[in-house]
């Protein structure tokens, strides 16, 4: 991460993709810091920060002095101890599947065709990775810990664990198998003097008689790949959401019964519309990355006091080369926006060409028709 201390890009989506790419190529995870909040930064954790106390984090810094650049600042460039021993593990069972077939082997790892999820729900990219459980663990929740021990038995195993409330207390959780007979356990418990939750014993073979089937939560079907895919595909192809058909297709090999399904698909939803507030914050840098590359253009934009976006004004430069073969006549109009995730208004400056057709001079995007709205953006135009 030393090689892109400093470095600057025109955009934050570039400088955390630059980031990502970079951590990826010494086979390390990362993630944005949803709680680092800040309008002008953003914070890049590792992955497995709980479960291994990993202290890893880069932030992203603006240059206020010059609008649009952003700075790569290495705060942290070191995974601790237990976060690289996971990867080194990680790295020797992946080369150890390649050239063995997994004969007695104790501790079984993501074989099956199930999407595994990204531990962290609906973040990041839904790809297949290996899943595995071990002592050197750390969760900083009880939550977490569940999370982490029901994904494996799902997406590792096809299986579906269990919490044991017979031997399970406050500080101290047992999973089972679904299935009774079954001698598959993980027991965590909360560390002393400590806020951390760690595996203190497990046996995650499971029995020869174990009957035990794949029966995935609301959450995890909603973080599996295909079934997010199977959503949107068949939403848009047959109109309504969920069919017999469609259910039975999504997950090979799972049941999923029609109630859990729009479970899911809600969820799906909420993660959509968290993705939509978090897009509203790269505004500011498209629209100045839009004057830079297609000069004279002209925009600007108002958020609100906590920095939410309110309005947006953009004149291209195309406009401008224009303008001497227009006539002499403009005006406004402002009509409802029609995108399904934006409620206002659009505002259209319109102009006449030499055969009285209308062109659009300028456009902006107001939450509501008011005069005040309307003067703001003709004021732009001028």
């Amino acid at each position: 991460m030393t090689n892109l201390h400093g470095a600057q890009f025109a955009t934050l989506p570039a400088a955390v993709k630059a980031i990502k790419e970079d951590a990826s190529l010494h086979k390390h995870e990362t993630q944005v810091d949803r709680a680092f909040k800040r309008d002008d930064a953003k914070r890049l954790i590792c992955r497995h920060r709980n479960q291994h106390e990993c202290t890893w984090n880069v932030e992203v810094v603006k240059d206020m002095s010059a609008l649009g650049t952003w700075t790569i600042v290495s705060v942290d460039s070191a995974h601790s101890e237990s976060c690289e021993n996971a990867r080194n593990v990680d790295e020797s069972k992946r080369h150890a599947s390649g050239s063995t077939n997994g004969a007695g082997d104790s501790h079984p790892r993501a074989t099956v065709g199930l999407d595994a999820p990204n531990h962290q729900l609906f973040q990041g990219s839904f790809g297949r990775r290996d899943l595995v459980l071990t002592q050197d663990m750390r969760w900083g929740s009880a939550k977490e810990a569940s999370r982490a021990v029901n994904d494996f038995a799902l997406f590792a195993q096809k299986k579906r664990a269990r919490m044991d409330k017979k031997t399970s207390g406050g500080r101290n959780k047992k999973y089972i198998c679904s299935c009774d007979n079954c001698g598959w356990y993980v027991r965590v418990l909360r560390a002393p003097k400590a806020e951390s939750w760690k595996i203190s014993s497990m046996n995650l073979q499971h029995s020869e008689t174990c009957v035990g089937a794949a029966q995935p939560t609301a959450r995890q079907l909603a973080d599996m790949a295909s079934f997010r895919q199977a959503v949107v595909t068949h939403s848009k192809a047959n109109g309504k959401l969920l069919t017999e058909d469609f259910l039975s297709s999504a997950e090979q090999g799972i049941k999923i019964p029609l109630r859990l399904a729009y479970r899911a698909k809600k969820l799906i939803a909420v993660h959509s519309q968290d993705d939509l507030v978090e897009s509203y914050k790269f505004i500011p840098s498209l629209l100045s990355s839009f004057v830079d590359k297609n000069s004279p253009s002209i925009a600007d934009y108002t958020a609100s006091d906590t920095g939410h976006f309110v309005r947006a004004f953009v004149l291209p430069s195309v406009s401008h080369h224009a303008a001497p073969a227009l006539q002499k006549i403009v005006g406004v109009e402002v009509i409802p926006c029609t995108c399904p995730d934006y409620k206002g208004y659009v505002v259209l400056l319109l102009g006449q060409d030499g055969n009285f057709q209308p062109q659009i001079i300028a456009f902006g995007l107001v939450p509501e028709p008011s005069a005040e709205n309307v003067e703001w953006f003709i004021t732009r135009a001028q």
